[in-house]
């Protein structure tokens, strides 16, 4: 484990989707505009140009719209790791509407319904622990 990673031994349980589309990452009652790179059903992978500077462990929220469509998917998690302009985030909490819109963006992306499957067992099975 990387000395800037709190995510843990897990942190790859979940596949990552490649998904880019403008965010915005909430730390208390600063707004951060930035750009998601990557989503799982556990955790965000977002970028700016400006390097963040935000500590390990901090409380944080983020928001993005599905493109061509009206869903927002809203999360709230913890940083998990920081380098340079790249912040992960993994996911603590999320609302029922943002889920089942995630939760159709992994199964159109993985194409595997197993897979799919596996990993909301995973998920639930990890609960709030990561």
């Amino acid at each position: 484990m990387r000395a800037n990673d709190v995510s843990g031994t897990n942190r790859r349980l979940f596949t990552r989707i490649p998904f880019k589309v403008d965010a915005v990452l909430g730390v208390g009652a600063e707004r951060h505009a930035c750009t998601l790179v990557d989503i799982s059903l556990k955790g965000a992978l977002v970028e700016r140009a400006p390097p963040w500077t935000l500590p390990l462990g901090a409380p944080c929220t983020l928001s993005f719209r599905l493109a061509g469509d009206d869903a927002t998917i809203d999360m709230a998690g913890l940083v998990a790791h920081v380098e340079q302009s790249r912040l992960g985030m993994r996911c603590t909490e999320i609302d029922l509407d943002s889920m089942t819109s995630l939760r159709r963006l992994v199964e159109l992306n993985l194409g595997d319904e197993a897979a799919l499957h596996r990993e909301i067992h995973a998920m639930l099975a990890a609960g709030g622990e990561g």
